[in-house]
């Protein structure tokens, strides 16, 4: 069963008040928040009868997350081989898998519908290549459907949600906004991650320890193997990765899969060798740190094409292809008033407001991240559940690669759920 967090574990947790943004210009930082009467009502059903806390400020966060009905994300550990880690996970999982499953049930029908209506050409060519190119990643995979009893062609599915989605032209409005600071000291990555609302009360942290492998601390989605996730790994890597449309699927390494591939590199070089070098079915953005190399890139990848900066100052990156050599990639995000548009201006703006960003901290970038501003509402860096934009903010990353510490903000990063997690390189 996964690890009740109202219980120690063996390294243990923290979980912090909130940082507050500090002030880095006029309109910057977490703005105005969009109205939550979902709050209220959770209060009342909790039997509180109070304001809940979130809409006053003034309770602790333990209170006001007592009046939301929040739970932090349990900890799941896991050690083995690929398939006995799989196995490991789906079954301390299974019951969030099928929640979020049945949660997204038309979803999942309309892709297995139509992966299934011409299996050997719309779902084997991926496999066959992930079998190829990732063996231990699909041993992974396949023991997480056999470990939670689900139908290993659901879990083959439900990895393939980009790919599949891309193939019928119906993807959710796009999520995730990340910023890299390489300032002076300063060496920072934070990532908001977006889905769909089905994913918040089931996310888990995975602490797995894969045999001849670094080990991996990671937030995870149920039954999808964590490669696109925010991740570190006993190596010193830290990753994250975005979303993107590419008009072009190829019959490739699905993005998921080579995702969780860079997990198992031992290196920055490794890492980056594998992902350029792939057989890339999809697009998608990875942003990849040393903590041991002191370097932070940002890699931009396209079935076909791909190009990696080395950001200085305060970078951003959203859900479309910005860098010289592959923008021109023919994509279906990015417009000014599409999400991912609207969170590259906001984002943009304020950083070139930015006079010093030697000396930004976490808090600042959390600070930035928890906008509540767009160019198109409801397309804000910090989505709530309650905007109708068919996914929210799940979780905020921040890792600091000169101090070598990663931190979790859960839920929306205005919200001040700060979590330290152990990182594999400090497991004892």
């Amino acid at each position: 069963m996964p690890h009740d967090p109202a219980q120690p574990t063996r390294r243990g947790f923290l979980v912090e008040s909130a940082l507050a943004a500090a002030a880095l210009g006029s309109g910057l930082g977490c703005g105005p928040r969009p109205a939550r009467p979902d709050a209220a009502e959770a209060a009342a059903n909790a039997g509180s009868a109070s304001a809940p806390a979130a809409e006053t400020g003034r309770a602790p966060a333990a209170a006001r997350d007592a009046a939301a009905g929040w739970r932090p994300f349990p900890v799941v550990e896991a050690a083995g081989s690929p398939s006995e880690l799989g196995a490991a996970v789906g079954r301390q999982t299974a019951e969030q898998i099928r929640r979020t499953m049945d949660a997204q049930r038309a979803w999942l029908e309309e892709l297995r519908g139509f992966a299934m209506a011409d299996r050997a050409a719309r779902l084997d060519p991926f496999v066959a290549a992930a079998d190829r190119h990732h063996p231990e990643v699909m041993a992974e995979l396949r023991g997480l459907a056999r470990g939670a009893d689900l139908p290993e062609d659901d879990l083959l599915v439900w990895n393939l949600q980009p790919e599949i989605g891309a193939s019928i032209q119906a993807q959710a409005a796009p999520g995730c906004s990340t910023l890299h600071l390489v300032a002076g000291p300063r060496i920072l990555l934070a990532h908001n991650e977006d889905g769909s609302a089905a994913y918040r009360d089931d996310l888990t942290i995975l602490e797995l320890h894969p045999a001849g492998r670094p080990a991996i601390a990671c937030l995870a989605y149920p039954g999808l193997v964590p490669g696109q996730v925010p991740a570190a790994t006993s190596a010193g890597l830290v990753v994250s990765t975005n979303f993107i449309a590419t008009r072009e699927v190829r019959p490739g390494v699905p993005r998921y899969v080579l995702g969780r591939a860079v997990l198992g590199c031992t290196t920055l070089d490794a890492a980056l060798a594998l992902a350029t070098g792939a057989d890339r079915a999809f697009g998608f953005t990875l942003n990849l740190g040393s903590v041991p190399e002191r370097r932070l890139v940002c890699l931009e990848l396209a079935p076909r094409a791909h190009d990696l900066l080395l950001p200085r100052g305060l970078f951003v990156h959203t859900n479309h292809l910005v860098l010289a050599g592959t923008r021109d990639v023919p994509q279906t995000t990015g417009s000014p008033t599409s999400s991912s548009g609207s969170r590259f201006q906001v984002l943009s703006e304020a950083a070139s407001r930015v006079t010093a960003p030697e000396g930004l901290a976490e808090a600042d970038l959390v600070g930035l991240l928890s906008s509540h501003e767009a160019v198109a509402q409801p397309y804000s860096p910090c989505r709530h559940t309650d905007v109708p934009t068919g996914g929210c903010t799940l979780a905020t990353a921040v890792f600091d690669l000169v101090a070598g510490t990663f931190a979790l903000h859960e839920g929306n990063p205005c919200e001040g759920r700060r979590r330290e997690i152990d990182l594999p390189w400090r497991a004892s």
